[in-house]
């Protein structure tokens, strides 16, 4: 009697790893739009999905502040949090949000331009569809 306990015991214990096991492989495949810049690419991507594009902009720049100036600019000292300055320096992060500063205000221009034209599903209208639009919105 004991034996079958146990071994149905092992058994769940067993399951239980194996199903934490699945779905940490599964979250590995998702892009980690924490520390990996993503956005970048996904302006570029004709097919790209407007609030995926925007969720990876938002989760990169979150905590980070914004950049203020390009990269050889003189630039103000940000606050950052005091776990972040424990575990990076304050020159580092300063320096990763300088390197991203232009493709930051490349990103702002692109949400603006690519806005009006974001379909309810996260859609972008094409190029052509667009300008299409806009010749209409001109007569």
């Amino acid at each position: 009697m004991k034996t079958t306990t146990a071994t149905v015991v092992l058994l769940l214990l067993l399951l239980c790893g194996a199903s934490t096991q699945v779905l940490a492989q599964k979250e590995d495949k998702s892009p980690n739009y924490k520390k990996n810049a993503v956005w970048i690419q996904m302006m570029d991507d004709p097919n790209v999905n407007f609030f995926e594009a925007e969720k990876a902009f938002n989760t990169f720049w979150e905590g980070r502040g914004e950049p203020e100036k390009e990269q050889g600019e003189e630039h103000e000292e940000e606050n950052h949090s005091i776990i972040k300055r424990i575990f990076i320096s304050e020159e580092k992060l300063e320096w990763e949000n300088l390197q991203y500063a232009t493709e930051y205000k490349r990103y702002k221009q692109w949400r603006m331009d690519v806005l009006p034209f974001v379909q309810d599903d996260g859609s972008i209208l094409s190029k052509e569809e667009q300008d299409e639009i806009r010749r209409h919105s001109r007569e």
